[in-house]
């Protein structure tokens, strides 16, 4: 009897723990996927090759492209509706500003929840015109 009860609490156990470790799988693949796309939104915003002179500045379009082409190399989807891109030029440099605003899913057995993420460039960065 005692160790039918051993098996008993050991198969609760496992399944409370598969329980949490689902919804905390997903919401830590959402939040690293999210780091990734903020990353990647930093490096499209310092646009190194225009900064040296190496390549013409993208336009916003093109920014906007660029940012959902790698959202979803991270397994994000987002509309051109989600992503802001503010292109400000003045006689001295150029400050480009982007973001998203985007929805992840955690679904458990029994309900699911969203996850709001706004990742950005966390700056404007300045680009000297040419």
């Amino acid at each position: 009897m005692k160790s039918q009860n051993k098996r008993v609490g050991f198969i609760l156990g496992f399944v409370i723990f598969a329980m949490a470790a689902i919804p905390g799988w997903q919401i830590a693949a959402s939040y690293l996927a999210n780091y990734e796309l903020q990353s990647e939104m930093n490096d499209l915003a310092a646009q190194n090759g225009a900064r040296v002179g190496l390549a013409a500045l993208s336009s916003e379009d093109e920014f906007s492209k660029s940012v959902i082409e790698r959202a979803k190399q991270h397994g994000i989807l987002l509309n051109p509706e989600q992503v802001t891109v503010d292109l400000t030029a003045t006689p001295d440099a150029t400050t480009i500003y982007l973001s998203a605003q985007y929805d992840a899913s955690v679904n458990m057995l029994v309900f699911s929840f969203p996850l709001h993420f706004t990742p950005s460039s966390m700056r404007k960065l300045p680009i000297k015109s040419a």
